[in-house]
């Protein structure tokens, strides 16, 4: 598979002083940078396209297709089995 190399642009941005802290905090827990934290934060808060199998799910669901019954009873042994 092909890697696709992305431009960047440096930016500055003004944030609270507790805010920041909870960042680095958080990049920290995350074993992170810093940007690279705050980037995949704001990639998930404004990147909403769905990827090609869920888009095959998607369409099986609305047409009806390959669907599965889940008993909802026994949820939590159908989770332990994925």
């Amino acid at each position: 598979m092909a890697s696709i190399t992305l431009g960047r642009r440096q930016t500055t941005l003004r944030l609270r002083n507790d805010l920041f802290e909870r960042l680095k905090h958080g990049a920290s827990e995350a074993k992170s940078s810093m940007n690279d934290y705050v980037e995949n934060l704001l990639m998930s808060c404004v990147y909403r396209e769905p990827n090609e199998e869920t888009l095959a799910a998607m369409r099986d669901a609305e047409m009806n297709r390959d669907l599965e019954r889940i008993d909802l009873e026994k949820f939590d042994e159908f989770v332990q089995a994925l």
